[in-house]
């Protein structure tokens, strides 16, 4: 009996992976009035994103006021640094929203007048700055490590094979570190701050799911989620969990992994149906590259539909559905019998980009197809 498996290369879907992305800056600005109620004049502003652990520092005028621009909406932490030493650093958390006035005007005297700065709370305000430069410090080794294992990950492509297994090795101790700074840092942080915790968690998953430890990485998607539910952590949730059902033999535990991965694509459309392309994609790649054509034809339909001029996701559904073909003997000639849309995929490859890579493969697919039943 004959069966056509055509052969083809999936490269899986690329998901970005940004903690926070803007589109619009803001300002800040307001006045600061010193322990004796005047203008505080000469004394540093120092603006510290909650997320980034970024900080910029501006300095107050003649008149105390202070104003910072190009800055993304989102959590800070505002301080008045005094260089001189004479008075203890006040912090404020803030909350910068687009298109707002975001003034920030600080009143030192009444702040002093009041039992917010009583030496027990000063001293809880100095806890919690080292909280957060503990947690920063954790979270900045991390990323380290994941950006390390970045510049790994495009070494092992071109290695010789005599050194791709000492990069492994490599690889291997970044992703452990960054798992352990991921956790210390989530730790670290103020349970308070879902975004930043989310964050945290996001970037733990992949270092779980690029260790090959899908189902902790599934854990850490599934907390990130219940911090902050994003389309980008449920695309994420939905690649860990596929990568989950490819790694399993049990065909229950495979076809409850496909089932979970299906749900969190539907959840990450219904947010952001931009993602649903990536999100699929990625399911049926992962499924098509490990011979399991047959859960992989629905979610590779469903990127298709997504995104129509996706070239290459029409000619993998092409050979998903031929891979599944079946023959019959009808007198003494053997038919073969390609499920329905599988010659509507190939040709749906070539009119979405003709003088592409995938094109002149498809027309070959499409002209053996017509060669195994002769009209």
């Amino acid at each position: 009996m004959k069966r056509l498996i055509p052969i083809c290369s999936v490269l899986a879907a690329v998901l970005f992976f940004a903690t926070i992305a803007a589109a619009q800056t803001t300002s800040v600005s307001g006045q600061v009035l010193g322990p004796d109620g005047t203008p505080f004049v000469g004394v540093e502003v120092i603006i510290q994103s909650t997320v980034t652990g970024m900080s910029i520092t501006t300095k107050t005028d003649k008149h105390g006021l202070f104003t910072q621009v190009g800055l993304y909406p989102g959590s800070y932490k505002i301080t008045v640094h005094d260089p001189t030493g004479k008075m203890q650093d006040y912090t404020v958390a803030r909350k910068l929203q687009g298109g707002a006035d975001n003034d920030t005007s600080i009143n030192l005297k009444k702040v002093l007048a009041t039992a917010s700065v009583s030496p027990e709370a000063q001293k809880k305000q100095q806890e919690a700055t080292l909280k957060f430069t503990g947690m920063k410090g954790h979270f900045d080794a991390g990323m380290a490590a994941m950006n390390d294992a970045k510049a790994l990950r495009a070494q092992l492509d071109t290695a010789p094979d005599d050194q791709k297994g000492k990069i492994r090795g490599n690889l291997a101790s970044d992703y452990n570190t960054a798992i352990t700074e991921f956790q210390q840092a989530q730790q670290a942080d103020d349970p308070s701050d879902t975004k930043n915790q989310a964050g945290i968690l996001n970037l733990l998953g992949e270092a779980y799911d690029y260790s090959a430890q899908y189902s902790n990485a599934v854990d850490a998607y599934q907390k990130a989620i219940v911090f902050n539910a994003t389309a980008g952590i449920y695309v994420n949730l939905s690649r860990a969990q596929s990568h989950l059902a490819t790694s399993q033999t049990d065909p229950k535990a495979v076809a409850q992994a496909v089932a979970d991965a299906s749900s969190n694509c539907d959840k990450a459309a219904a947010l952001d149906p931009t993602t649903a392309s990536v999100c699929w994609s990625t399911l049926g790649g992962n499924l098509f590259n490990k011979g399991d054509m047959k859960d992989a034809i629905v979610p590779l339909q469903k990127a298709t539909q997504a995104n129509p001029k996706d070239s290459e996701m029409w000619f993998t559904l092409g050979s998903a559905l031929a891979a599944t073909a079946e023959t019959k003997q009808q007198g003494n000639q053997t038919i073969t019998v390609f499920p329905p849309g599988t010659a509507d995929a190939f040709q749906k490859c070539i009119d979405a980009d003709p003088s592409g890579p995938y094109a002149s493969q498809a027309k070959d697919v499409l002209n053996e197809m017509a060669s195994l039943n002769p009209k």
